[in-house]
């Protein structure tokens, strides 16, 4: 295989090993941990969405392009939010394309011509984030801008979730589709709304997040009495939290997709963490053989758990009876 689909295959290979040890070992030892894939979904989050902001090159190129456009930032401003807080100073061309854009506002485009104007002659580029003003140009409000920002991704994702939900319905339950065509209907179109409403729901919170967080840190700058408190506001910590809480966004979805969710994100979490760890010394290299060697540990675990395949997801033993037969 190619290398950057062998990583691909090895990560889900993993990842499936581990989900189908992990059912083992908790159905063996009588062990339930109480929404464990919401749990797990947002601990991925935390870390995809601090990569996503300050370290970029620890996840996918692609998967990378797919979070900038589900959060409908423009992507000059998260640009200038990472060379903020990495270099505190930032390409006024990326601003400036911000201000020009039909869709900002006159006052955010004044507020953005004073940022602008005062690095310029002073050299004051502002605190190490990109200002509200360029991260939603398009409203004034940040109280109104989550909402603005849910509805715009529920309208971009209701069409994609829609063919996902109906698609399989009328393909794999064909019989059941005719016979009760506005029960089955009813069902992918409720499965449609949660689904856009759940990612909808997971932009609106770290839209929120973000701007709470910010436009707090720029009360405090006044303050020096609380000048610790904003350092912490402003520190890194604060967007693997970001990503936290808007992982519990999947409570919204529909509790038999959760667990297929988590395992979406698991491979992406665990990818970026180990490029850090590695970055920092904290783990080893692989070399070449890898993506090899992760294939090989997660299909052993998965050949394990597929002695009682009830241990795995649906998909997998789906994919497993094609290649092997049932067990």
């Amino acid at each position: 295989e190619k290398r950057t689909r062998g990583m691909v295959i090895a990560q889900q290979m993993f990842v499936r090993g581990l989900q189908g040890t992990y059912n083992a070992f908790s159905t063996n030892n009588n062990i339930s941990i109480p929404h464990g894939d919401v749990m797990v979904f947002s601990l991925c989050c935390a870390q995809i969405m601090y990569a996503f902001l300050l370290r970029p090159d620890t996840i996918p190129q692609s998967y990378n392009a797919w979070i900038q456009t589900a959060s409908r930032v423009p992507l000059q401003s998260v640009i200038i939010h990472r060379s903020l807080f990495r270099n505190g100073v930032f390409d006024p061309a990326n601003l400036q394309t911000v201000m020009n854009r039909k869709t900002t506002t006159a006052a955010n485009a004044t507020k953005l011509f004073e940022r602008l104007s005062l690095a310029a002659t002073t050299g004051d580029y502002g605190g190490p984030f990109v200002p509200c003003d360029a991260v939603h140009p398009w409203m004034d409000s940040c109280v109104l801008a989550p909402v603005d920002r849910f509805a715009s991704v529920f309208r971009w994702m209701f069409p994609i979730y829609g063919a996902l939900h109906l698609v399989p319905a009328v393909m794999f339950k064909r019989k059941t589709f005719f016979e009760k065509p506005w029960e089955m209907l009813g069902r992918a179109a409720w499965g449609t709304v949660r689904s856009s409403a759940f990612l909808g729901t997971f932009v609106a919170i770290y839209q929120a997040f973000f701007c709470t967080n910010h436009n707090l840190a720029t009360y405090l700058a006044n303050h020096r009495s609380t000048l610790k408190l904003r350092q912490l506001i402003i520190s890194r910590p604060m967007y693997w939290i970001g990503g936290l809480l808007s992982g519990l966004s999947l409570f919204v979805e529909a509790k038999r997709r959760r667990g297929e969710l988590a395992m979406y994100v698991l491979p992406k979490g665990l990818e970026s963490a180990w490029v850090m760890a590695r970055g920092k010394g904290y783990a080893f290299g692989t070399g070449n053989f890898g993506e090899s060697l992760l294939c090989a540990i997660g299909m052993g675990m998965v050949m394990v758990s597929f002695n009682h395949p009830e241990h795995l997801s649906g998909l997998v033993r789906r994919v497993l009876y094609q290649l092997v037969g049932p067990n």
